[in-house]
């Protein structure tokens, strides 16, 4: 499940998606999917700790969609979600 949090504080649900497991490439194919649909990098994404899903972010075309100065724009940063952490 993907959320978008706007700049005006209201969220969005952008994804979701039924699955088994956390592997990397169903995260990878999860994530091309919102950028067929026209997701662009978010500025954060927030994981439980996945492995899967980390390495699906830092290879994801979500760090190349187009733009006219790729150059200038950041890659997507992620950090791990300490709520969940704290409840295993």
């Amino acid at each position: 499940m993907a959320w978008a949090f706007l700049e005006n504080g209201n969220r969005e649900l952008v994804g979701v998606s039924l699955g088994n497991r956390e592997s990397y490439n169903a995260w990878k194919g999860f994530l091309e999917d919102l950028v067929r649909r026209g997701m662009g990098a978010p500025m954060l994404t927030i994981i439980d700790g996945c492995p899967g899903l980390i390495k699906a972010v830092d290879e994801s075309s979500l760090n190349r969609t187009n733009s006219a100065a790729p150059s200038t724009r950041p890659r997507t940063s992620w950090i791990k979600c300490w709520n969940r952490i704290g409840h295993r």
